[in-house]
């Protein structure tokens, strides 16, 4: 379990215990990194393909969930019934020929695989952001949906097709992190 006093939700500078972001060590333990706070429950991607729920007052597990995918998870975000898990995840295609998947959606209930949502990102991706119909992403990708996107898109949350008037034009190589703002 994580101890009260080992997680902040805003931490103050200088903060080496868990919060939104970071990443610890659990003592005698694994590596776990602290995803975000979703409604009252933090959300931890392991590195193990694996997401675990903790209470946010207690830091007690409430539930360890084995993701239908190998992989690493660099970032959640859960929105409306799905949860959205960013990293590099193995699946093969029907050819039996290895295929990675960028972005998966799944039921934050039980880790089933939402199937029909694919952003054919070509490469990880570290950075989420789901708003009303729309998720942005960001990572190390150059191409989403065979679109040109580089570091930066908007996907459809319910298919994750590209959102073709989203194209913004970056000045930097890759982008790892992105949030949408209320207007």
């Amino acid at each position: 379990y994580i101890e009260r006093e080992d997680f902040q939700e805003v931490p103050p500078p200088k903060y080496y215990r868990l919060y939104p972001g970071n990443e610890v060590r659990l003592r005698y333990a694994y590596l776990v990194r602290c995803t975000g706070v979703v409604g009252g429950n933090v959300w931890c991607g392991l590195r193990d393909s694996t997401v675990e729920v903790r209470n946010a007052r207690t830091g007690t597990l409430l539930r360890r969930m084995r993701l239908p995918l190998p992989g690493y998870v660099s970032r959640l975000a859960a929105f409306g019934s799905r949860l959205y898990v960013a990293g590099s995840f193995r699946r093969y295609r029907s050819d039996g020929q290895p295929a990675h998947l960028a972005v998966m959606s799944i039921d934050p209930r039980n880790a089933v695989l939402h199937g029909g949502f694919d952003t054919h990102a070509h490469g990880p991706v570290y950075g989420l952001s789901p708003t009303a119909g729309t998720l942005y992403i960001s990572g190390l990708f150059d191409r989403v949906g065979g679109e040109p996107r580089k570091g930066i898109a908007a996907v459809s949350a319910g298919d994750g097709a590209v959102v073709a008037g989203f194209a913004p034009h970056l000045q930097a190589d890759s982008t790892t992190s992105v949030q949408a703002l209320p207007h």
